[in-house]
């Protein structure tokens, strides 16, 4: 994800050997695993880089989210405003994950941040159940996974803003309840998705393969999100293109059903 920087001092043009910090009661850790000191000429390529990468990953997912509301507005079909909400979910995450929103707003501290993005990828999560089942054809569920669906939607964004609101208590934990959170919901989604496989869904099928770069990586990030893992940006790097990828081919099935449903 982008980087940090911030500037040791204007006109001091000494090279720091050392750096010490302190940051009081920190909501996200890993944050703060990985620090270098580097030049500003460096720190700026990164950045541009970073925004770069984001900007273009935004532009892929800014026609299903225009294509959704589109025809919302003359069809009406729930799937498709689910989809528009949940792509328009995922924008708001990669640019507060990314640290773009520190280009585009810089008086957002580095805790607004870390809380936004947690409950951006909350709602992304929640938006995902309810696709999930709003988008398989019916019957393939069973009313057993649709109801789960609906309540892991509900209870992880109430739990999600009861844990952040609390979370000057829960320094260092806190981050770890929500990513344990997002463990539920891809726990929830598999087993609802092929429950829907088995029952003939040909949309499930589609689900399964966009959710499937996410769950690989998504698993990787809460190990680490919980201090299992080390710190690795390849689980950074890769998780965006997977984003993108789940919405693209989400919205592939939203377009076969929309299409089903005309015929």
């Amino acid at each position: 994800s982008m980087q940090f920087p911030l500037t040791l001092g204007p006109s001091d043009t000494r090279i720091p050997e050392r750096v010490m910090f302190g940051v009081t009661a920190p909501w996200d850790p890993v944050n703060w695993s990985a620090v270098a000191i580097t030049s500003a000429q460096t720190a700026h390529a990164a950045n541009h880089r970073a925004i770069g990468a984001v900007l273009f990953s935004v532009g892929l997912l800014s026609a299903p989210i225009l294509f959704s509301f589109l025809f919302f507005g003359v069809l009406r079909y729930p799937f498709l405003l689910l989809n528009a909400l949940t792509n328009l979910s995922t924008v708001m995450y990669v640019i507060f994950w990314s640290g773009v929103i520190f280009a585009i707003l810089p008086q957002v501290t580095v805790t607004m941040r870390s809380v936004a993005d947690h409950m951006t990828i909350l709602l992304s999560l929640a938006l995902g159940c309810l696709m999930v089942r709003t988008l398989c054809e019916p019957g393939t569920l069973g009313p057993r996974n649709r109801l789960t669906l609906a309540v892991t939607a509900v209870f992880i964004m109430v739990s999600g803003a009861i844990i952040i609101g609390l979370s000057p208590r829960l320094a260092y934990i806190g981050s770890g309840i929500i990513h344990l959170l997002g463990l539920l919901t891809f726990i929830v989604v598999v087993i609802a998705l092929v429950t829907a496989i088995r029952n003939g869904s040909k949309l499930a099928i589609f689900q399964m393969i966009a959710w499937t770069p996410i769950f690989m990586f998504a698993i990787g990030r809460v190990l680490r999100g919980l201090g299992i893992l080390d710190f690795t940006g390849i689980l950074d790097y890769i998780f965006l293109p997977s984003l993108v990828f789940e919405a693209l081919v989400i919205s592939l099935a939203v377009a076969l059903r929309l299409l089903n449903m005309r015929n």
